[in-house]
């Protein structure tokens, strides 16, 4: 006896079964993102597919052989932990969360992880099903917008949004005693003016380094304006930050001049007691630092009209004879026309420095043995206005400011920058004029031999009243001659 049964249905649901299967198989092994099933009890790798194995960068039998806490980062494995207990108690079904892998090269690989649970049937073992996408290059975007937001784009250090947030969480009791030291970088509107903001960002770098340098990894460091500087020191009484205060400034002296030295006016106050109001510790610092300014001032001017009149003389290999020469013709024809003692002091200096501004223009183009071109001699056309910008920078040489700004002017009218004429040029440029372009006749240079005393007054009689003040040459003539 033939019994038929009908297994049409039960065919078409294996061959169902089987297509949903290969489609699941396909969708795991192609995802975009990572898939791994673990066994919750122990956290083994059961099935991963590929994508998976790029994000770690093992193969899969390695994966297989070990469990995700191997290569979870130790600083997420609690909170990893914690949440597979939850699902291990089914206090949860699913968890979600940013956590770190160590990659097989020994990188970071930042994941978003979202975890479910996934129950099989009959007796097997709980099991959950991990999909992990790489979040790397966004962790990485989001640092460096973090970092741009709290650091000093120029210095590396801490900026003043930083600081004040920060400074916040230093004033509690367990940072007693909090002592704070402010600074003021020195010269460098002169660095600016002189060299360019180019060497004024180096000499504010150099100066950062020195601070950073100095201080402890628990001392906040941070630039919170153009060229002022803050440290906070906690647990540091007000002798401990003297030492530091001392180990900056000692920094500054033995760094090398390149090409103005570093020099920062500094300032220190501490907060001792909890009731203490830090706006005011923060203050007395800042009050301390602008008086120490003031105090230092002479001296890093001093230093820094030093160091201009070396590169000077380096720059445009003038002699400290040629100097000397022009100081004393200059002072002798103020005295013929009876200037002040003040004038005659001013005098001095411009003989000294008035050619101050080609310190900014190239060696190549002063030193040049051959004529210049049209585009090199506009470049030493505009050395009295970068002289000009430079004495202003400095209260030491703000009387100088006109006469170098002025020393290339002619009597008639056709000189630079400005084509001022006759009285309209500062007396003391006047006088420049003359006793330099007759030191520069009477001495010998590369590239001409020097005129005898006799024909270089000839050349200035000539000269009077077109390039030089027909009363300033009569003046100095009769002086040469006596």
């Amino acid at each position: 006896m033939l019994v038929f049964r009908d297994v049409t249905k039960k065919y078409k649901m294996q061959k169902k079964l089987k297509h949903s299967e290969q489609k699941f198989k396909s969708l795991f092994e192609q995802a975009s993102v990572g898939v791994a099933i673990i066994e919750t009890f122990t956290g083994k790798y059961l099935n991963i597919n590929k994508k998976q194995c790029d994000i770690v960068g093992y193969t899969e039998d390695e994966l297989l052989k070990m469990d995700f806490m191997k290569i979870t980062h130790l600083d997420d494995i609690d909170e990893d932990l914690a949440n597979m207990q939850k699902l291990k108690n089914g206090e949860i079904d699913k968890f979600t969360m940013e956590k770190k892998y160590f990659h097989k090269d020994g990188s970071i690989v930042w994941v978003n992880l979202n975890v479910s649970r996934l129950w099989l049937s009959g007796e097997e073992p709980l099991l959950h099903v991990a999909l992990c996408e790489d979040i790397t290059e966004r962790k990485k975007l989001e640092e460096q917008l973090k970092y741009k937001s709290f650091h000093d784009k120029l210095t590396g250090l801490y900026n003043r949004a930083y600081f004040n947030e920060e400074i916040k969480r230093y004033d509690n009791k367990r940072q007693l005693p909090l002592s704070i030291i402010m600074g003021d970088v020195n010269g460098l509107k002169i660095a600016n003016d002189t060299f360019g903001h180019k060497e004024g960002d180096e000499l504010l770098k150099r100066i950062a380094q020195i601070i950073e340098n100095s201080c402890q990894p628990g001392d906040l460091v941070a630039r919170i304006g153009g060229d002022e500087f803050v440290v906070l020191l906690p647990q540091t009484s007000k002798k401990e930050a003297k030492v530091v205060y001392s180990g900056i400034k000692d920094a500054c002296q033995k760094a090398e001049k390149c090409p103005i030295d570093p020099s920062i006016a500094l300032g220190i106050a501490t907060k001792k007691e909890i009731t203490d109001d830090l706006e005011k510790v923060l203050k007395k610092a800042e009050d301390k630092m602008y008086q120490n300014k003031v105090h230092e001032s002479k001296s890093v001017n001093n230093t820094i009209l030093d160091s201009l009149e070396t590169m000077l003389r380096e720059t445009t290999n003038e002699t400290l004879e040629h100097s000397q020469r022009l100081k004393n013709l200059a002072i002798g024809l103020g005295a013929k026309l009876d200037l002040t003692r003040h004038e005659l002091d001013v005098l001095a200096s411009l003989a000294n420095l008035h050619d101050l501004g080609k310190i900014t223009i190239s060696k190549d183009i002063l030193q040049k043995p051959g004529s210049l071109n049209d585009k090199e001699w506009e470049e030493i056309k505009r050395h009295p206005e970068a002289g000009y910008k430079i004495a202003n920078s400095s209260s030491k040489l703000n009387d100088l400011a006109e006469g170098i700004y002025c020393h290339h002017e002619r009597w008639d009218g056709d000189g630079y920058p400005q084509g001022l004429a006759g009285e309209e040029i500062p007396l003391l440029a006047r006088i420049i004029t003359i006793v330099d372009s007759y030191d520069v006749m009477t001495n010998s240079r590369p590239y001409k031999e020097p005129m005898n005393k006799k024909d270089a007054v000839e050349e200035i009689k000539r000269c009077a009243g077109n390039q030089f003040d027909p009363e300033l040459a009569e003046v100095f003539i009769k002086m040469i001659n006596d």
